[in-house]
């Protein structure tokens, strides 16, 4: 899969779940199981996943499982420790 059209949307959906999942660059890193550096270029730059078609593919599908998380779960109210625990858990 290749980066979409939409220059930044990839960027666009990881503020939009840390906004509403009251996450940090660290939750996103532990979801994606990528180094906290890549994670905050994502994030913080508006790089869009690389590293071949099958590690970019896998990162849009984990961003697709964690909005669905982000909606369905209320992780915005859980200390910090247990929404990472939390995290972890439906991650796998």
């Amino acid at each position: 899969m290749t980066a979409p059209k939409n220059a930044g949307a990839f960027q666009q959906r990881l503020r939009r779940c840390v906004e509403r999942g009251n996450l940090t660059v660290s939750d996103l890193a532990r979801w994606f199981d990528r180094p906290y550096a890549t994670v905050r270029c994502w994030f913080v730059v508006g790089r869009e996943p690389a590293g071949g078609p099958v590690t970019a593919r896998r990162a849009y599908e984990r961003l697709a499982a964690l909005e669905q998380v982000v909606r369905d779960q209320s992780l915005r109210d859980l200390p910090m420790r247990q929404r990472a625990e939390r995290l972890v858990r439906l991650g796998r």
